[in-house]
C-alpha cells in the first residue's frame, strides 16, 4: 500500500522540503533514501544443488538498527525466471538467527512495505515488536530485487528539481535507460518467485508472514503461488488483492478527513477555533489550483532561501502525508488555518516530524511493482470517477501515471486480483484512522479467510503492529495460532489525541 513513504523521494512536487512530498506515490511513509550500492551479476553461472539455488556468498555482518550478528547470503537469482540461463540479479538475505535452543522450522519473514522498501532497513522494528517471539524462531530477511542491497534502483536523477509531471517522467525515463538490467524483470511475479527459492535454499518447510502496508499484497501472493509453503499470517494495514488501490486512495483519504472533522466537532475548543475545516481545506486546494500557494523563505530543515509553488497534485499529496501518523494528525487543522495566511512553516515542520524515521522507498522497485499490479489495471477515466466525491480527485493517478508511462513493466498476471480464500490462521489488522487503507479493507479481507480475526485499534493510522500491547498480541497468534484467544482489552483507551488549537503545539 504503495506503500503506501507513500510520498515517495520520486515526487518533487513541494519541494519545500523532502518531507511534505514523503507519501506522495506509495503506502506506507518515508524518509531520504540511504542507499546501500550492491553489484549486480551478468550471465554469471548460477550455482544450483538440484533442486534449488545455493549462496554465491555467506559471511556473518550487521545492519542497521539491529545490535546482533547475522547470517547474511548473497543469492544470483534468475533475472527472468523464464530464461534461467540468462542474466542474474544479486539478492540479499539475512537469518536472525533465534535466541536459546533450536530453532523452530517456520521462521518469521519481514515482507516490507512501499512498494519498494528493503527489508533490511526496517530491522530494527523486529527487536522492538517480536523480541519473544525470538526464542525458538528465526527471523528471515529478504531484500527484495530492486532494494536495499539487492541491485538497488534509487533513481538518483529523479530526487532532483522535479516540479511538473513532465518533469517527473523524464526523470523516470532517464532512470530506466540508465540502468543496466531491463527494470521489467523487477516485478511481483519475480520476487515472490525470488523469496520461494530462498526459502527452499535454507531448508525452511513453513513461512510466518507478516507483512506490513504494500508488504500484505506480498504475503498474499504468495500464498496464493505457495500455500503449503505458509504456517500463519499477519498483515496489519491491508490491500487485499481484489481491492484496487487507485479506485480506493481518493475515498479513503476523504473518510480520513471526515474523522478529522467529526472529532473537532466533538471538542468545544477545536470547534470554535476550526469551525470549518472542510472550507479551509478547499481554500487551499484552490489556491494551489491557481497558483498562488507558494512558499517563500528560509526552510527550516535546510536553513536555504526557497521559492516554491505548490501546485494541486503536491497540496494533495502533502495533506495526505501528514494523515498516515494518527499524533500528526491532530496538526493539520492549525496548519491549514497557517498556511491560508502565507506561513507554510507549520505543514513543514509537523510533516518532518511524522516522517523522520521513515525508511526509503526505491523508486524503481516501486514503479516496476506498483505499475504492474494497480496502474495496469485502471484508466484515467475511471480514476477521475472514482475521485469525484474527495478533496483529493484524481491527484494520486496524475502523479503515478506519470512515473508508469516513462517506466517498463509487466502487467499484473491475471490471477493476480482474484479473490484469495484459504484457511491458514490470519491475524488482520486496521488503524481506525487510516488514510490509504481504511477498516472496510481489513473486513473485506477475512471474508475469504476462515481462521481469520480482525482488529481494528482505535486512534492509529496506518500501521498498528507497535501500538500499545499489539507486539504481545502478535507473539501470542504466532506462537498458539489462536486468533480468538487475543484479549484485545489492552488497547480500550486508544484514541486519537487533543487536536492542536494554537502554536507550540497548544490544546485545550
Amino acid at each position: 500500500m504503495p506503500t503506501p513513504r507513500q510520498a515517495n523521494v520520486m515526487n518533487k512536487f513541494i519541494d519545500v522540503s523532502q518531507i511534505i512530498k514523503r507519501k506522495l506515490a506509495g503506502l506506507t511513509s518515508f524518509a531520504a533514501l540511504s542507499l546501500s550500492v550492491s553489484l549486480s551479476a551478468h550471465a554469471l553461472p548460477l550455482q544450483t544443488t538440484g533442486a534449488g539455488f545455493t549462496p554465491v556468498s555467506e559471511t556473518q555482518c550487521f545492519l542497521a538498527g539491529s545490535t546482533e550478528r547475522l547470517d547474511c547470503k548473497t543469492y544470483h537469482l534468475p533475472l527472468d525466471y523464464s530464461d534461467p540461463n540468462g542474466d542474474t540479479v544479486e539478492v540479499f538475505a539475512a537469518v536472525m538467527p533465534s535466541r536459546g535452543g533450536k530453532a523452530a522450522g517456520d521462521p518469521l519473514v519481514l515482507l516490507a512495505g512501499g512498494p519498494g522498501q528493503a527489508a533490511s532497513e526496517v530491522i530494527q522494528l523486529v527487536d522492538v515488536a517480536f523480541g519473544d517471539l525470538r526464542n525458538g524462531r528465526d527471523v528471515l530477511i529478504v531484500d527484495q530485487r530492486g532494494t536495499g542491497r539487492s541491485h538497488p534502483i534509487s533513481c538518483k536523477n529523479v530526487d532532483s528539481e522535479i516540479v511538473t509531471l513532465e518533469d517527473y517522467s523524464e526523470g523516470v525515463k532517464a532512470c530506466r535507460e540508465a540502468e543496466p538490467l531491463p527494470v521489467r524483470h523487477f516485478n511481483f511475479d519475480n520476487i515472490i518467485r525470488d523469496l520461494e527459492e530462498i526459502r527452499a535454499s535454507l531448508g525452511y518447510e513453513k513461512l510466518n508472514l507478516w507483512g506490513i502496508s504494500w508488504g500484505t499484497r506480498s504475503a498474499a501472493h504468495y500464498l496464493r503461488r505457495y500455500p503449503d509453503r505458509v504456517r500463519s499470517i499477519v498483515v496489519d494495514g491491508v490491500l487485499p488483492p481484489q481491492v484496487p488501490l487507485v479506485a480506493t486512495v481518493a475515498d479513503s483519504v476523504e473518510r480520513a478527513k471526515r474523522l478529522l472533522v467529526e472529532d473537532c466537532e466533538k471538542s468545544l475548543a477545536c470547534i470554535a477555533r476550526y469551525p470549518d475545516i472542510d472550507g479551509m481545506i478547499n481554500r487551499l486546494l484552490d489556491k494551489a489550483k491557481s497558483g498562488d500557494l507558494v512558499f517563500d523563505g528560509i526552510n527550516p530543515l535546510t536553513n536555504e532561501r526557497e521559492t516554491t509553488e505548490i501546485n494541486f497534485i503536491g497540496a494533495v499529496n502533502g495533506l495526505h502525508a501528514l494523515f498516515y501518523n494518527a499524533d500528526a494528525t491532530t496538526s493539520i487543522p492549525y496548519m491549514l488555518d497557517e498556511a491560508l495566511k502565507g506561513n507554510l512553516n507549520p505543514w513543514l515542520v509537523f510533516s518532518f516530524n511524522a516522517s523522520t524515521d521513515e525508511p526509503p522507498i526505491y523508486p524503481g522497485s516501486f514503479l516496476s511493482i506498483f505499475c504492474g499490479e494497480e496502474m495496469s489495471k485502471v484508466t484515467a477515466a475511471s480514476a477521475k470517477a472514482a475521485g469525484s466525491d474527495s478533496f483529493a480527485e484524481d491527484a494520486h493517478y496524475q502523479l503515478w501515471n506519470a512515473g508508469c508511462e516513462a517506466w517498463d513493466y509487466v502487467p499484473a498476471a491475471e490471477d493476480s486480483h482474484e479473490i484469495l480464500e484459504s484457511d491458514v490462521p490470519t491475524l488482520v489488522l486496521s488503524g481506525n484512522l487510516d488514510p490509504i487503507t481504511p477498516p472496510m479493507m481489513g473486513d473485506e479481507w477475512v471474508k475469504s479467510f476462515s481462521n481469520s480475526r480482525h482488529i481494528v485499534v482505535n486512534g492509529t493510522g496506518h500501521n498498528t503492529s507497535f501500538t500499545a500491547c499489539m507486539p504481545g498480541l502478535i507473539t501470542s497468534f504466532i506462537k498458539n495460532l489462536d486468533v480468538d484467544a487475543l484479549d484485545t482489552g489492552c488497547m480500550d483507551h486508544l484514541k486519537r489525541l487533543p487536536i492542536i488549537t494554537g502554536p507550540n503545539a497548544t490544546v485545550q
